[in-house]
């Protein structure tokens, strides 16, 4: 399978809006989020991933969608320059190593130091982010249980 990892351009909003939807049906098993009287989980922020310095980038195999990235600079651990906001691969393409692929890929595209968050409840992604961290030349892990967060976050060099 070959992946591909690109920005995503403005005509690519919605998008990343409706595999967002995707997303956050798939984290509401960790944090207990409803979706709102549409039938919809608020998105209402999603616009400023167009903005710079943050970013939004897609993934593709073989030219189907396969999951999408939020990039931003609110990072919680000292010296981190980019932050993963959200990172999604459609379960069809999970196990495949496509999410490692595809999280190199986008921090290969901003170089820098990188730091990826999970919440505490969500064992899958502490599990993922760890093997990414693994392949970095340097890279840390702390848990933070304070207002701003409960959970590990990882910093790679």
């Amino acid at each position: 399978m070959t992946l591909s990892v690109a920005l995503a351009g403005a005509g690519e909003r919605a998008l990343v809006a409706r595999l967002a939807q995707l997303y956050f049906h798939d984290f509401s098993e960790f944090d207990g989020e409803d979706v709102g009287p549409s039938g919809l989980y608020d998105i209402d922020w999603l616009d400023e991933y167009w903005q710079e310095p943050n970013a939004a980038y897609v993934f593709r195999v073989g030219g189907a969608i396969a999951g999408f990235c939020l990039v931003d600079q609110d990072t919680l651990l000292d010296g981190s320059e980019n932050a993963i906001a959200e990172f999604f691969i459609l379960r069809k393409y999970r196990g495949a190593g496509l999410g490692l692929q595809a999280a190199r890929a986008v921090m290969a595209m901003r170089p820098g130091v990188w730091e990826a968050s999970q919440i505490a409840a969500n064992l899958p992604a502490q599990a993922f982010w760890r093997r990414v961290a693994s392949t970095f030349s340097a890279s840390t892990e702390q848990f933070i249980d304070d207002e701003r967060w409960h959970g590990p976050v990882q910093q790679m060099v």
